[in-house]
């Protein structure tokens, strides 16, 4: 699917949303941030999808990224130069604490599993 040039900016908006409110948990606590995009996809609270098969991983509204890229995303937002190895598999993926879901339902996304 090609996106729009309205819905890339949308979701890469939404992105940096994402980024900007996750990265202080992410400084804390790194696996949180890392299961809680494992088997996980994130949708605004409006949306329908209420399995993860209800919403293709290539909807701009959806957000949901691979173990590797979860991993990988942490140490970016961290910047202490670690690698998507430090979180990779660390287990619990799929798990959504309930501090990285609360940060996320205060920017209007919800968990679909």
């Amino acid at each position: 699917m090609t996106w729009t040039e309205e819905q890339r900016t949308a979701h890469d908006q939404k992105w940096a949303e994402i980024e900007q409110t996750l990265t202080p948990i992410a400084m804390e606590n790194p696996v949180d941030v890392y299961r809680a995009f494992c088997n996980v996809l994130w949708v605004p609270l409006t949306h329908p999808a209420q399995t993860y098969n209800d919403v293709a991983t290539s909807d701009p509204l959806g957000f949901a990224t691979s173990w590797r890229y979860s991993g990988g995303m942490v140490a970016e937002w961290r910047d202490k130069g670690e690698g998507y190895m430090d979180f990779y598999c660390s287990g619990g993926e799929g798990h959504v604490s309930d501090e990285v879901r609360a940060a996320m339902l205060k920017i209007g996304m919800r968990p679909v599993t």
